[in-house]
């Protein structure tokens, strides 16, 4: 009693796990859960999976593909195109976007908190 486990073996899906789960001594914290977050928030936005083989090389992984949309000042490319009836406005998509983007940041000392 009164031990901590120790992980030994990460746990997780492949999209939704953070860069720093790789690494050799990674402790869990919930800038992993924060990461997570931004990448489900970016499948709702986008309409698509956080890793789809069907789609062409350069927008496989859907966080890369955001990444350079937003490099290019194209974030509105990166929405669902089925939502083009005018039920949503478009700065609203953008500010989604630009969360997941900050939820998603390499560093986690970054990212927001979950609060």
């Amino acid at each position: 009693m009164g031990r901590l486990s120790e992980t030994t073996r990460i746990g997780g899906t492949i999209g939704y796990l953070p860069p720093e789960s790789f690494q050799r001594r990674s402790i869990a914290t919930s800038k992993y859960d924060v990461f997570s977050f931004g990448i489900v928030v970016l499948e709702v936005v986008a309409g698509r999976r956080a890793i789809d083989l069907t789609y062409p090389d350069e927008k496989i992984i859907l966080l890369d593909w955001v990444r350079r949309l937003s490099d290019e000042a194209r974030l509105v490319d990166a929405r669902d195109t089925r939502l083009i009836d005018g039920s949503y406005k478009v700065f609203d998509m953008e500010q989604l976007i630009h969360i997941s983007l900050l939820c998603t940041r390499h560093d986690p000392q970054l990212r927001p908190s979950m609060k």
